[in-house]
């Protein structure tokens, strides 16, 4: 999940730099750039959410195997009391 959200990541960033930056450069040209600057306003959006979630979700992983140590060290000392 996380490489597929950083993958999107990189190809919104693509997408970005090889389309939109473009089309934003033409439309300065012509005056005529507000479309260009709205979607360039939503892919910007769209990435920092998607970097906001790859973020999330390595805390949230890590906090997981953090966790299920923690209860392998109680249990294994717990086991250790009742010998």
């Amino acid at each position: 999940m996380r490489h597929a959200l950083f993958t999107a990541m990189l190809a919104m960033a693509t997408s970005n730099r090889f389309r939109l930056t473009p089309a934003l450069e033409v439309g300065f040209d012509s005056g005529a750039n507000q479309v260009a600057v709205a979607r360039l306003r939503r892919r910007l959006w769209a990435d920092a959410a998607a970097g906001v979630v790859i973020l999330g979700l390595v805390g949230w992983l890590g906090s997981l195997s953090r966790l299920a140590a923690a209860d392998e060290w109680r249990r294994t000392r717990a086991h250790r009391h009742q010998i």
